[in-house]
């Protein structure tokens, strides 16, 4: 049986309902083109209002997971090392009062 992005746009829906997801914008790319992308459920449930592919969402604390797995993979590549202090990527970082930043 050939799965179809229909069948996925159901799959997703039927998790939301299963695990109570107000919303989510997904998007599906392989090799930098866009295969699928949709809005499921609402940004705003009180007003009805959906998400859609273009909706913006807080990420809060789960930035800090990509970009310690995007440093990873960096890493892994050998573009950098973990060890490197992060003011030789970002020279404008700067701790107030900290010399050391092994210390810390």
């Amino acid at each position: 049986m050939k799965q179809t992005w229909t069948d996925y746009a159901k799959f997703v829906e039927d998790v939301m309902e299963r695990e109570h997801i107000a919303g989510a914008a997904i998007a599906v790319a392989q090799h930098g083109s866009v295969l699928f992308q949709k809005g499921f459920g609402y940004r705003d449930v009180e007003q009805q209002l959906p998400v859609t592919p273009d909706t913006i969402f807080g990420v809060a604390s789960v930035s800090k997971s990509f970009t310690a797995m995007a440093i990873m993979q960096l890493a892994d590549a050998g573009v950098l090392s973990v060890n490197d202090p992060v003011v030789k990527y970002l020279p404008e970082l700067r701790l107030r009062g900290v010399d050391d930043l092994e210390n810390i």
